[in-house]
């Protein structure tokens, strides 16, 4: 466990794919020497990536995939090497996540390997924080295998379950023994990339019955275009815009943009880059209705979309008369059954799988809630994680403690794609090289 230390020290809490573009970044810098303590119970590659299944791929192309802006086509190298194929083709696949998990893993070591090689000191804490308090001007983090002490802390933990739901299975534990008697409806509880996960996945066991995925809007989720995005011109706002206004704009260039030939996605891909610039500029509270709102649901829907795999199964499965999805929220479950809410007549469900994806609130988990609670973290007035300053340091009265990926969702929105990511793990790296080269000056 890590104790006092003569070189400054720098805590990572996760190992996912946000932690390992951060360490990726750090071993470009090639910065003074400091003592890097990794933190998490997990294997690195975390749990989207380290817990999935052969059919189960990234929702984006391999070539955005890149850790650094250095790196950007590092994965299209590797996918491209370990499949035996060429990199354009590489480029444009939808890769099993599965195996860029296995590349996040053995980047992460080399880029460990790199700052050892420069002179730094690396451990790992395989255990999982639960409290961070102040320790002079640094941090004494409380981990479930005792104490670390550092200069600098990261919050690099990937976006938070949805609470669980009594008699649903997670998507991420399935196996033949939830299929041995699949002839009754198996119910996915959602509609987007997790259910669509869960619902390849009992394809892929051999589930025999029925399926039926329950949302609030029973809409079926959207695959991604393989049209380009459109090139939008900046948009010039009102000094205080209000959400009524961002939504009519948005729906007047969408079907402007229709009018040209385009579809919809491309409109809304080239929207991306100003996504985060719109946002900002709205008032908090009407930040918060949105999250809040079934114009994020739909939003959510068009933005983030199915890989063209996992889109391909979900058509077959609707064609052949397998997968319906229908509008409703699931109530209650009980053993061979759920109920629905507005209604007292129990729908037959043989398995029941929570489909739910993530909750950008974080209401369950105890460590953002902490650092929240005890004003040492600076929270989004949305309601929905942390507000970041321009280097996305969270920390109250000028600590060092930094946090990029989802928990940043209030402020940001756009947060949780490889592309925005890539660019925090960059920020937050040039930060914590700044605070370095003071400290050594």
């Amino acid at each position: 466990m890590s104790q006092a230390h003569p070189l400054d020290t720098i805590a990572l809490i996760g190992c996912g794919m946000a932690s390992t573009m951060v360490v990726s970044a750090l071993a470009e810098a090639n910065t003074p020497p400091r003592h890097l303590v990794l933190i998490d119970p997990k294997p690195h590659g975390g749990e989207a990536f380290g817990q999935a299944a052969p059919e189960h791929y990234l929702n984006t192309r391999a070539r955005v995939m890149g850790l650094t802006a250095v790196q950007c086509a590092g994965f299209t190298q590797w996918l491209a090497e370990r499949l035996g194929i060429p990199q354009a083709e590489a480029a444009i696949a939808f890769a099993p996540r599965s195996l860029y998990g296995a590349f996040l893993r053995e980047r992460l070591d080399a880029a460990l390997t790199a700052l050892s090689n420069q002179g730094w000191q690396i451990e790992n804490i395989k255990a999982a924080a639960v409290a961070v308090h102040p320790n002079g001007s640094g941090f004494r983090i409380e981990t479930t295998a005792g104490i670390a002490h550092t200069d600098q802390a990261v919050l690099a933990l990937g976006p938070s379950r949805a609470s669980a739901i009594p008699g649903a299975l997670s998507p991420w534990s399935l196996d033949l023994s939830h299929v041995a008697a699949g002839s009754g409806t198996a119910v996915v509880i959602g509609a987007g990339l997790t259910a669509a996960d869960a619902i390849v996945r009992l394809d892929a066991l051999g589930w025999q019955g029925p399926i039926t995925s329950y949302s609030l809007t029973g809409e079926r989720p959207i695959a991604q275009s393989t049209e380009p995005c459109a090139t939008l011109p900046p948009w010039i706002t009102p000094a205080q815009p209000t959400a009524a206004q961002l939504v009519r704009r948005v729906r007047s260039e969408a079907a402007a943009t229709l009018a040209t030939g385009h579809a919809l996605l491309s409109y809304l891909d080239g929207l991306r880059p100003q996504t985060a610039r719109l946002w900002a500029a709205l008032p908090p509270g009407q930040r918060h209705r949105l999250l809040r709102s079934t114009r994020f649901a739909v939003w959510s829907r068009l933005r983030h979309r199915l890989p063209a795999p996992t889109g391909a199964i979900i058509e077959r499965l609707v064609a052949a008369g397998k997968l319906t999805f229908a509008r409703g929220r699931v109530e209650e479950i009980k053993p061979g059954q759920i109920r629905l809410a507005h209604s007292e007549t129990p729908v037959p469900a043989a398995l029941v799988v929570d489909g739910r994806g993530f909750d950008l609130s974080y209401r369950q988990e105890p460590l953002i809630q902490q650092l929240l609670r005890s004003g040492l973290a600076q929270p989004c007035a949305t309601g929905f994680g942390f507000a970041p300053d321009a280097t996305l340091r969270i920390g109250t009265q000028g600590r060092q403690l930094y946090a990029l990926g989802a928990c940043l969702s209030g402020a940001l929105l756009e947060t949780t794609a490889a592309a925005e990511i890539r660019a925090q793990a960059g920020v937050v790296a040039a930060a914590l090289t700044q605070a370095s080269c003071h400290l050594h000056q």
